[in-house]
């Protein structure tokens, strides 16, 4: 089944307030590209580091759940 309904993605929620994701708002039509940027706030901290961002869109599932790894270095 070929699906042609553009991806809209509704609104994104980071699990912690050191994390920051931005979206396109526009829907995305097939072929097309969106993005998704995530800014990390690494202030006073350091080494490994784990954070994610539910993704909340008209897919099935509706919510995808983007895990992100960082390790912080402190110069």
């Amino acid at each position: 089944m070929l699906i042609t309904t553009p991806l809209i993605i509704y609104s994104l929620a980071a699990s912690c307030g050191c994390t920051t994701p931005i979206f396109s708002k526009e829907p995305i039509k097939q072929g097309e590209k969106g993005e998704i940027t995530v800014t990390l706030d690494s202030k006073e901290k350091s080494g490994k580091m784990n954070d994610y961002v539910i993704v909340s869109t008209n897919t099935y599932p509706a919510n995808i759940r983007l895990t992100l790894y960082a390790d912080v270095m402190v110069p």
